[in-house]
C-alpha cells in the first residue's frame, strides 16, 4: 500500500464535501493523486466541483466529458483530476482553472473564485473579514494572505461585524507579508510574534529595526504588489467576490455588495488608496519611499 500524510483540512474540504463526496478513502486517493500530478488541492477540487455543477445543469454533457460527472461520485472525481493533469478532453479546458473554464463554457456565475484563484474552505458569507481578505488579496481568494479567519473563527472578533474589518485585514496583511519575506511559517504566530522577529533580525543581520519599521516594510511590499497589479489592469472592480458569496445565502446570510463596499472603503482609507480606483495614492507612495 501507499502511506501518505494527511489529507489536511483544505484538501479534505475541496476534494470532499465541496464535491459532495463523503468517502474518506476516495478523498485520500484524490489528495495523493493531486500531490503526484502537481495539482493544488483547493483549485483542483473547486474546479472539479464547478465542472460537476456544469454537468448537473446541462452545460456539460456525457459526450463532452466522456462519463457521467455527478456530485458525490468518487470515481468521477479521480477520472477528472487525471484528465485535468494530462489536459485530455474536457480536462484541457478545466486545466486553465475555473475562471478561464467558466468563460469558455459561458458559466461564469458558477465559478467560485477571486481574481482567478479558487476559494478555500472558509465561507466568506458568514466571515466578513475573511470576505474582505479574499477580495483585496493580490493573488485572489487566499486564506493565508492575512489569516483573518483565525480571529473570526475563534471569537476574538465578531465574525459578522463589518466595522473594523478593514483595519484587521490591513494590519494582518502587513504582518504576514513580513512573515513571508523572512520565510517564517505563519502558523508560528502567536508563539513567534513581531517582537521576536525584531530580535531575530538583529541577531542575524546586526541591524536594529523597531517593530513599527518592520511592519512598514510589510506595508511597502503590499503596496508594491498592488502597483504590479494596477499596471496589469487591476482596479477596485477586481476587488470583489464570486456571485455565490454575494447573492446565494448560507443560513440566510450573504456578504452583499453593499457590505463589501463598506469594508473596502475602510480598508482603502487605511491603505491610502484611491476610493474610486483602488490605486495607491502618490502621497502614500512618497510616505513609503516608493517614489
Amino acid at each position: 500500500g501507499t502511506a501518505i500524510v494527511g489529507p489536511e483540512y483544505q484538501s479534505t474540504y475541496a476534494l470532499g464535501p465541496n464535491c459532495f463526496i463523503d468517502d474518506f478513502k476516495a478523498i485520500i486517493k484524490a489528495n495523493e493523486l493531486c500531490d503526484k500530478l502537481g495539482i493544488d488541492t483547493i483549485s483542483g477540487g473547486c474546479t472539479v466541483a464547478f465542472a460537476m455543477e456544469c454537468f448537473e445543469r446541462g452545460i456539460l454533457s456525457e459526450e463532452d466529458v466522456g462519463f457521467e460527472l455527478r456530485f458525490g461520485d468518487p470515481e468521477a472525481l479521480i477520472k477528472l483530476l487525471e484528465l485535468i493533469a494530462y489536459r485530455k478532453g474536457i480536462g484541457n479546458i478545466l486545466a486553465e482553472g475555473s475562471k478561464k473554464a467558466s468563460e469558455l463554457l459561458g458559466a461564469e456565475a458558477l465559478a467560485v473564485h477571486v481574481k482567478g484563484l479558487e476559494c478555500p474552505g472558509y465561507d466568506a458569507r458568514v466571515l466578513k473579514g475573511t470576505a474582505l481578505q479574499y477580495a483585496v488579496s493580490s493573488r485572489g481568494a487566499c486564506h493565508l494572505r492575512a489569516r483573518v479567519q483565525v480571529p473570526e473563527l475563534t471569537g476574538v472578533v465578531d465574525r459578522l461585524e463589518l466595522k473594523g474589518k478593514g483595519r484587521l485585514v490591513k494590519d494582518r496583511e502587513d504582518l504576514f507579508t513580513v512573515f513571508d519575506s523572512l520565510i517564517i511559517c505563519k502558523f508560528a504566530l502567536p508563539i513567534f510574534d513581531i517582537s521576536d522577529i525584531a530580535r531575530a533580525y538583529k541577531y542575524v543581520t546586526g541591524y536594529s529595526l523597531s517593530e513599527k519599521e518592520i511592519l512598514t516594510i510589510g506595508e511597502r511590499i503590499v503596496n508594491l504588489e498592488r502597483l504590479f497589479n494596477v499596471r496589469e489592469g487591476v482596479s477596485r472592480e477586481w476587488d470583489t467576490l464570486p456571485k455565490r458569496i454575494l447573492f446565494h445565502p448560507n443560513q440566510g446570510i450573504v456578504t452583499s455588495k453593499e457590505e463589501l463596499n463598506t469594508m473596502l472603503n475602510e480598508y482603502y482609507k487605511l491603505r491610502g488608496w484611491d476610493l474610486e480606483t483602488g490605486k495607491p495614492t502618490f502621497e502614500k507612495l512618497r510616505r513609503l519611499n516608493l517614489l
